[in-house]
């Protein structure tokens, strides 16, 4: 860094005739990241800037995609993971067609902008995956690979042919799920996924050495991925050509290529320095940056009619591709034809599917209910890290996905939660397929952050988790979470359905397929009594009456949840016994419940009738809705399952005896 500025040459607002037309274009999409983030006053230029040549090489000259129908099924992917440098991609998808304006680009980072500050999917033409938690968008390209293999497999390359690509940073492969997805894509032989690494060796906190010091290739290599290092070559266009091109040849394994930009090239005091990768530049810096690129100083968001020319070459012949692949799909047989999105599975009579049992346990009719959806849905995928048969997800006679057996539809995750989770997303993002996964409740936390990117993508996954309540005394604390069930209902655009028999089981996963967003399952293991023909249909509801009074209404409610809407039942037997009328409601999902008409919810849960809820989970976010009679606010002991439910008050006759005295004292 100089001690004093360099001062502008006087370039002025003309266009340099002799002047590559690649040169220029590149100097454009850098002179619209300065732009936006000097308007928006707030953004992360320096990445967006140094990635703006291997972008302007990817999206002109290497990607299939038809910027008139940005969703197009077969068309490549590409997931920015270092999502702070999306405002190079927003100027590179306005450039090359997509439907987004100029206007937008000025509106960068404002509100209700169509470009906000990280990529969103759904919210921008163009934007294959939302991103900006690192490490995010890496699983969630492999998911999108997994996809394209999955479905090439079973379709053909008529319908299914697309190439996955991702940029990724040091942060990103700092993170650990980028570890686990990328161990994934290469024991899988995903030939058609290329990760670009641009290693800036700039974080936050300073250099990347501060922190980093292993050998990225080698790690990639290690993994079985095909690894070249492209130096220096960030601004070699030629260079970036001809290894996107090396890397678009399926060797049977995912391709990693390396680059070493400088960040926040070509400003010059800025350039290199971690102050570029969070802030503008500012005025000054701005203006001599735009004096280095050969662009008009004093002209902001300028685009020359030569460039905007430029960049849409092309659109015909990307829009023939992808019209010539429509014509392929019209009159294609049902097994060459584009997959559709999986759609609602109307459920057999629940008095045929549960014929004959009459004890069984939430996660094992989970996966006779899986099983059976399986048959009809072709599209369902299902995998559990390392849980199969432990969490209900075992499909039988289905054999595993693996780079041999591309048509399987069992995954084996192994003991990653995390990226399962991010690789569902991907499952999800690429279409056609509806991703099933499944761990243990107390292991939920390891998959959070991928599990909320769903929520704000809407996307439709299922995750099964089991053991949940008691079901893992002997083990611990460590496995017997109580607070888990209370914090996945915190997070907003999820479903959580904690179901108390087959029937509500059943009405779950129809639910579940047509939801359209991430459901999350919590399964108890222990077997209890099938309710099948007691109105398990009021699962979609959120809540409904279980069991009730005849005649005049009930002096009190009981509430629970999963496994304890039996010892709701059992209760309000004993309590019946001592002359109280007594009302049983299941309520297996909180979040379909509130939404309710008033008048539902109020026929549901009398206004001035005591509610009593008894669930094996914490008090926590029960308080308006009912005073909790049974609940688990510690982390307890290891020791069998019948001892805990007796030591926190998970009984008939305890719940019976402490709701006979709240009734006994009135109000």
């Amino acid at each position: 860094m100089t001690d004093a500025p360099a001062k502008p040459d006087g370039f002025a607002s003309s266009v340099d005739s002799g002047r590559d037309l690649d040169e220029l274009a590149v100097a454009v999409v850098r002179g619209l990241v300065i732009d936006m983030v000097e308007e928006a006053g707030t953004g992360h230029p320096g990445t967006a800037m140094s990635l703006a040549p291997l972008l302007h090489v990817l999206l002109h000259q290497h990607l299939r995609c038809d910027p008139a129908e940005p969703s197009w099924a077969d068309r490549d992917r590409l997931v920015l993971s270092c999502g702070h440098a999306v405002a190079v991609l927003y100027a590179l998808l306005h450039l090359t067609g997509y439907p987004l304006t100029l206007d937008e680009l000025r509106n960068f980072r404002k509100p209700c902008s169509t470009t906000p500050g990280h990529p969103e999917h759904r919210t921008t033409p163009g934007i294959d995956a939302t991103t900006g938690p690192l490490g995010q968008g890496v699983a969630q390209a492999v998911g999108m690979a997994l996809a394209e293999s999955m479905l090439r497999a079973r379709h053909g390359a008529g319908v299914c042919d697309h190439w996955t690509y991702v940029i990724a940073g040091d942060g990103d492969m700092q993170e650990g799920i980028s570890h686990e997805a990328a161990a994934l894509a290469g024991h899988w032989g995903l030939g058609r996924l290329v990760c670009i690494y641009d290693d800036n060796d700039v974080t936050l906190d300073g250099p990347a050495s501060l922190s980093m010091s292993e050998d990225v290739g080698a790690r990639f290599r290690a993994y079985g991925w095909r690894v070249r290092d492209l130096g220096t070559a960030g601004e070699d266009l030629a260079a970036l050509r001809e290894a996107l091109s090396w890397a678009r040849q399926d060797h049977g394994v995912p391709t990693l290529l390396t680059l070493h930009t400088r960040i926040g090239h070509p400003a010059p005091n800025m350039a290199g320095d971690v102050r570029c990768h969070g802030q503008p530049l500012g005025p000054q810096e701005a203006r001599l940056t735009r004096a280095a690129l050969r662009i008009p100083l004093d002209e902001s968001f300028w685009i020359p009619k030569e460039v905007a020319r430029f960049y849409r070459k092309g659109d015909r012949e990307k829009s023939r591709a992808r019209q010539a692949w429509e014509r392929r799909q019209t009159g294609a047989s049902a097994t060459t034809k584009a997959p559709p999105a999986p759609s609602v599975w109307i459920q057999p009579p629940n008095e045929t599917l549960w014929e004959g049992r009459t004890l069984l346990s939430p996660r094992d009719a989970s996966r006779i209910c899986l099983r059976r959806i399986s048959s009809d849905l072709p599209g369902v995928v299902v995998g559990s890290a390392d849980i199969t048969v432990g969490t209900g997800t075992d499909m039988a006679d289905e054999p595993d996905y693996s780079a041999t057996v591309p048509t399987g539809r069992q995954l084996r995750f192994g003991i990653r939660e995390h990226g399962m989770a991010g690789i569902m997303c991907g499952l999800a993002l690429h279409g056609g397929l509806l991703p099933v996964g499944g761990t243990y409740l107390a292991f939920s936390d390891y998959l959070r952050p991928a599990l909320r990117l769903a929520a704000l993508s809407g996307l439709p996954l299922v995750l099964c988790l089991t053991h949940d309540g008691l079901d893992c005394a002997e083990d611990g604390p460590t496995h017997h979470a109580p607070e888990h069930l209370a914090a996945l209902r915190a997070m907003l655009g999820v479903r959580v359905l904690r179901p108390g028999d087959a029937g509500e089981v059943s009405a779950a996963w129809e639910f579940a397929v047509s939801a359209g967003v991430p459901v999350v399952m919590v399964l108890g293991r222990q077997p209890v009594p099938v309710l099948a023909a007691r109105g398990a249909g009021g699962l979609v509801r959120g809540a409904y009456v279980l069991q009730d009074e005849a005649g005049s209404g009930p002096d009190a409610v009981l509430i629970g949840t999963g496994t304890e809407i039996h010892l709701c039942m059992q209760s309000a037997a004993l309590l019946r016994e001592r002359g109280h009328r007594i009302r049983v409601v299941s309520a297996p999902c909180w979040g379909l419940f509130d939404e309710q008409p008033e008048s539902y919810r109020n026929d549901v849960l009398p206004a001035g009738i005591p509610r009593f809820a008894v669930e094996a989970g914490v008090a926590f976010g029960w308080v308006g809705r009912a005073t909790p009679v049974a609940a688990v606010d510690q982390l307890g002991p290891s020791g069998p399952a019948a001892w805990l439910r007796t030591r926190y008050g998970l009984t008939a006759d305890r719940i019976a005896d402490s709701v006979h005295g709240l009734l006994s004292v009135g109000p």
